[in-house]
């Protein structure tokens, strides 16, 4: 597989999960609002923040229609345009908060949805960039993104393998071969059914690249951590998960989202599973392992009382967990042996207590 560098960070089997934090609509047209999603973003130690940059006259026409799975259920009942408009985020706002969460540590993705954003954000010099499921045969958009020189996501929910394909042949026909892919639908909130986890092993197998999850699970439910855990588990290089700013105010993206105490514990279990996935190859034990055994090896013990000077044979000796004895594997080092004092009936035997 291959390994892509983002800034410090590296993509890639045998390296930490790449997190993103996806703030959407989420700001609700607040820079208020979003900064407070960067500072919970920032808080859990997140790798990345994910802004979505939008023309809307570019990107939507003005009747397309609202409606379920197009937007939050909160707001699906005014024309979508008008509603995205309203809580679009100008580019004197990005102007602040791009630099604003590059200040906080996070590194910047840009997810453009269109030529004018790109057009835009790239004088803001993000560190890398994202490709929304819409614009997957937007030859033109694609080549612009790739040529900027710096790594590419593309977001596969809702794609045919041919259609991801064609995306990454024009991305590398621009120069640029630093591409991830992130598998997630979105419909307010996502079923289970549909996180379909192990299918990112087989964009893995697919493409030779980094693959991941972007989780849309219910941001109420206990699943909106485990299942990205479970996509860690299944070879995820990168987690993609939505913030909010507060999630009892219910604004547009809130349904998959997690509010600052979820997203900072879900980094904290993340960090912690990674490491139980270390070393996957036949290795020396830990000392942590060394000494489980030392304390629930069972070991050898006399299994009647022995005489000292009586021969030790094997119908004189057990195995049961005790604090004394030799490791039941070592049992020929005792059999045929002497006893050199008395062995009472459960002793631990030893070395020292037989010639």
């Amino acid at each position: 597989m291959k390994e892509v560098h983002v800034k410090d960070k590296i993509v890639g089997a045998g390296h930490p999960t790449f997190v993103i934090v996806e703030m959407a609509w989420g700001h609700d047209g607040s820079v208020d609002k979003a900064k407070k999603i960067i500072d919970h973003a920032a808080d859990a130690k997140v790798d990345a923040i994910n802004f979505h940059i939008t023309s809307m006259p570019d990107y939507m026409v003005r009747n397309y229609t609202a409606g379920v799975g197009k937007s939050s259920s909160t707001s699906n009942t005014k024309p979508l345009f008008d509603y995205l408009e309203q809580i679009n985020l100008s580019q004197d706002d990005w102007k602040i908060l791009i630099p604003y969460a590059k200040s906080k540590g996070l590194l910047v993705s840009a997810l453009c949805n269109d030529i004018p954003s790109e057009k835009f954000v790239s004088t803001l010099a993000p560190d890398l960039y994202a490709l929304h499921p819409s614009c997957m045969a937007e030859e033109e958009l694609i080549k612009k993104i790739a040529k900027n020189g710096k790594p590419v996501i593309l977001n596969v929910g809702g794609c045919s393998i041919g259609e991801i394909d064609r995306a990454i042949g024009w991305i590398r026909e621009s120069g640029n071969s630093d591409i991830c892919l992130l598998y997630g639908i979105q419909t307010y909130p996502t079923s289970i059914e549909n996180a379909k986890i192990g299918y990112i092993k087989t964009l893995q197998n697919t493409f030779g690249l980094p693959a991941g999850m972007a989780d849309h699970t219910d941001g109420d439910s206990e699943l909106a951590l485990i299942v990205p855990i479970a996509g860690i588990v299944a070879g995820s290089n990168l987690i993609e998960k939505h913030v909010t700013h507060d999630r009892s105010l219910k604004g547009e993206d809130y349904e998959a989202a997690l509010d600052r105490d979820g997203i900072v514990k879900l980094v904290e279990w993340i960090r912690k599973i990674e490491g139980s996935l270390k070393n996957p190859h036949i290795k020396q034990l830990s000392k942590d392992e060394l000494f489980y055994r030392s304390v629930s090896m069972k070991r050898i013990v006399a299994l009647t009382d022995i005489a000292k000077g009586e021969t030790i044979t094997a119908e004189k000796i057990t195995g049961k967990r005790s604090d004394e004895g030799l490791e039941l594997d070592h049992r020929n080092s005792i059999i045929g042996r002497v006893a050199k004092i008395d062995i009472k009936k459960d002793d631990g035997i030893t070395l020292e207590k037989v010639v």
